[in-house]
């Protein structure tokens, strides 16, 4: 069914819909994680010291515990992520972030969140593009008529000969009283079919 130029279809309606919901949700994120962050604050920590465990898989994991200074105090806080290889060395400084009076929430800022999430937004909106591009270009090439449509010219004079056939001559009167109801694409086209 044609909405937007388009003949809608499910597997167009997939490739558009996924990466038009990853291009969405990577926005709202980054809207989250950047508000957030401008709610929070942020102070410098240091890693004081590391906590080994085993995962699922039996791989040693590494949890930083960090340290930092505020008016109420000194604040030792654990990662609330582990890695393998470990993600900081002791003595390392770090930037924590932390809701205001909340010292006890702090979080390590990471960075590469914000990075993960712009590039949601790019990809997803790079796919959106080039299937809508693609869409479009198939739809002219079967069409003739929507090229004409997307450069607003439903006439041209080399399109018929003056001296046709009263049929000829009938198809374009019916394609120029076409052209001002609601939808002269599909009228075009039809004339266009029973020519």
């Amino acid at each position: 069914m044609p909405f937007l130029g388009l003949n809608w279809d499910w597997i167009l309606a997939f490739k558009l819909g996924i990466p038009a919901l990853m291009a969405c949700v990577g926005v709202i994120s980054l809207i989250h994680q950047l508000l957030k962050r401008m709610s929070q604050v942020s102070v410098n920590a240091t890693v004081v010291r590391q906590l080994t465990h085993r995962d699922n898989e039996g791989d040693l994991m590494t949890k930083s515990v960090f340290q930092f200074e505020t008016e109420d105090g000194v604040h030792e806080i654990e990662d609330v992520m582990a890695f393998r290889p470990p993600a900081h060395k002791i003595g390392q400084s770090i930037t924590v972030l932390y809701p205001i009076g909340h010292p006890e929430q702090a979080t390590v800022r990471r960075d590469w969140v914000l990075v993960v999430l712009v590039g949601m937004i790019v990809i997803g909106t790079v796919i959106v593009v080039f299937v809508v591009q693609q869409e479009w270009k198939i739809m002219r090439a079967a069409d003739p008529l929507l090229g004409l449509a997307a450069s607003g010219t439903f006439l041209r004079e080399d399109a018929f000969d003056p001296g046709g056939s009263d049929r000829e001559s009938d198809g374009l009167m019916a394609a120029v009283l076409s052209a001002s109801r609601s939808n002269p694409l599909a009228d075009l086209a039809e004339v266009r079919h029973n020519c």
